[in-house]
């Protein structure tokens, strides 16, 4: 549907070629990066299972909070009650302030050996390695 409104995207067969020299330069410059990035993603699915525990305990909460405040800031801008801002973003702040001192203060608990990811990864992870 794109293309037939656009005529300037329909080429003809005998345009669409593969111009070697360029094909080369190109692979030459971002084989680099492409390894770069394959590695990166790689290494993020071999770590998933921790990546996700660590960000379903400490990132999430902090997310949905931000994102209520968000709602809730902007509700009440629209119908111009700034001072509902005021106290919400105010209330919002000390709610993440509590979240923030509790999860500091479950990472204290464990850092007498200096391994508090233990607490959002588990210890069976650890076994492991």
């Amino acid at each position: 549907m794109f293309i037939k409104r656009f005529h300037c995207f329909i080429f003809p067969k005998k345009e669409i070629v593969i111009d070697k020299v360029l094909l080369k330069r190109t692979i030459d410059y971002s084989w680099v990066t492409a390894m770069q990035q394959s590695c990166l993603y790689i290494g993020k699915v071999l770590v998933q299972a921790a990546v996700n525990r660590i960000d379903d305990f400490a990132f999430t909460p902090q997310q949905n909070i931000g994102h209520a405040m968000t709602t809730f800031l902007a509700q009440n801008r629209g119908a111009k009650k700034h001072e509902r801002i005021k106290k919400g973003f105010w209330l919002g702040m000390k709610i993440e302030t509590v979240y923030c001192s509790i999860c500091l203060f479950a990472c204290a608990k464990t850092w007498y050996n200096w391994n508090c990811s233990k607490l959002f990864v588990g210890v069976e992870y650890y076994a492991c390695l």
